[in-house]
């Protein structure tokens, strides 16, 4: 699937699972920008993040924080150009 055939709706889902499932370090190389970019469009796309020391807990053992639900989209969240990630190499998009 293209990622222009995704819907905002779509890729939000992906990447909220994706960044719950590693590390956004991780998820950001795949996207080639840097987590800090990554982390931008996930608050601007209401996306929750896991805490710090997240991964690191999980590494030993320790309990964490349970994934929270995707909240609904703000209605402000409209611009499909500047939440949009390059997918060209990013195997499920």
């Amino acid at each position: 699937m293209e990622i222009d055939d995704m819907s905002i709706l779509e890729q939000r889902k992906q990447l909220y699972n994706e960044v719950w499932k590693e590390p956004i370090v991780t998820v950001a190389k795949r996207y080639e920008i840097s987590d800090t970019g990554l982390r931008k469009r996930c608050r601007k796309l209401g996306i929750p993040l896991p805490p710090a020391g997240y991964w690191a807990k999980i590494s030993v053992g320790k309990p964490v924080v349970k994934k929270p639900k995707l909240p609904p989209i703000r209605s402000n969240v409209s611009d499909r150009k500047s939440t949009r990630l390059n997918s060209s190499h990013h195997p499920d998009l």
